[in-house]
């Protein structure tokens, strides 16, 4: 069973989790929705007008046509279309009856104040039909979608002030390690600056969740457990980076089990990114993640974001992409599911960015997609074809 099942598996009622709330549709960007959005009403709600033209019948096109009225968008018809009549009608305006066809502006010719006539007898209908967009019951929004600016466009169509969605779960964030100091601190020798609270929060603020930062914690079995207690206490998720192996001061996977969570997985399979712990205890869940930045970058992606999303009943899956690999890459250990920055061409072809491991940083900001190479592959060859997951 790999990780994405035991997670499936665990997770269990959504709502004990991540209950269900009722909120403002402006106030919804981002969060997950809790009820299907069904039509109320047909769109089109009439017979509209695709082009800037004239509305007639087309077995009339080109005859001379006597113009009835002009119909702007908005505006109800006065008159049905004849033998020989139309309409000027300006895009998205109301088809009048008798018409069936819509001839572009550019295909007239205007014969008289009154009178016009196409000049282009194989003219389109150029009418977008009552209803051909949907139905009234058609589900136009999935239970589970992850609200996109498009979604809320979708949903105030169908009139709808109030939306069901998931409340986001409260998330704690505790970074462990002697050698850090505050990024805005000048590290003494032997220190280095903590670049994973930052990185994490804003990963987390991405997803338009708020999580409560409670510092930098030192290797310290007694310290990290207090402030680790007081993480359970207050959120339903905490995500911890640092002391993740089993070294002599990764404490992480020792304090998860003397609290007495279940834990779930302590590998990942990914390179960078391998040691790892999942851990679920009653309603609140932990991640111990590592502390080389890539590593917790790459962990945060493949496994605690797709996590989140299921407590909260999305049905979301991350992007993967096939494309050809405009150079070769090659690696020594395929032990484990390779992942590497990359970016794409302007030709669309995959090209890897210069990657020293879990520590590189820089190397995240210059990629667009992450290169994944299957355990087993130690090499890729130039012009093949490989996954790539956007960031």
């Amino acid at each position: 069973m790999n990780n994405y099942e035991i997670i499936k598996e665990r997770i269990g009622t959504l709502e004990h989790i991540c209950p269900v709330q009722e909120t403002g549709l402006g106030e919804s960007l981002g969060h997950i929705l809790r009820e299907d959005i069904l039509a109320g009403s047909p769109m089109p709600s009439f017979n509209k007008s695709a082009m800037d033209g004239y509305a007639c019948r087309k077995q009339d096109l080109g005859q001379e046509l006597r113009v009835l009225e002009m119909i702007p968008a908005g505006k109800v018809p006065m008159h049905t279309i004849g033998e020989h009549q139309c309409a000027k009608i300006m895009t998205g305006g109301v088809v009048p009856e008798g018409a069936d066809c819509v001839f572009m502006i550019e295909d007239a010719e205007i014969t008289d104040t009154h009178t016009v006539r196409c000049t282009n007898p194989q003219s389109n209908l150029n009418i977008c039909y009552l209803g051909e967009d949907y139905q009234p019951g058609d589900v136009l929004v999935k239970k589970g979608s992850l609200l996109s600016a498009e979604h809320l466009a979708v949903i105030a169509g169908t009139g709808r002030q109030h939306i069901r969605i998931a409340r986001m779960p409260s998330v704690g964030v505790l970074v462990t390690g002697s050698e850090l100091v505050a990024f805005d601190r000048v590290p003494e020798e032997g220190k280095i600056r903590d670049t994973n609270s930052i990185q994490l929060i804003s990963l987390l603020k991405q997803m338009h969740l708020k999580p409560l930062f409670y510092g930098i914690i030192s290797d310290n079995y007694e310290e990290l457990r207090t402030h680790f207690q007081q993480a359970i206490k207050e959120n339903e998720i905490v995500i911890l980076t640092g002391g993740a192996a089993v070294g002599d001061f990764d404490l992480v996977p020792k304090i998860i089990e003397d609290e007495g969570f279940e834990v779930l997985w302590t590998r990942t399979g990914l390179k960078p990114g391998n040691p790892m712990s999942c851990a679920v205890k009653d309603r609140t869940w932990v991640f111990g993640l590592s502390g080389n930045p890539v590593s917790s970058f790459v962990q945060f992606h493949y496994l605690v974001k797709p996590v989140i999303f299921q407590l909260l009943g999305a049905e979301v899956s991350p992007t993967r992409i096939r494309a050809r690999m405009k150079s070769g890459y090659t690696r020594k250990n395929g032990s484990r599911l390779g992942i590497i920055p990359a970016m794409i061409t302007a030709e669309g072809e995959v090209e890897p960015i210069l990657f020293n491991g879990s520590a590189h940083i820089n190397a995240i900001p210059q990629a667009d997609v992450l290169l994944e190479i299957p355990a087993g592959t130690t090499k890729i060859e130039k012009g093949e074809m490989s996954y790539v997951r956007p960031i």
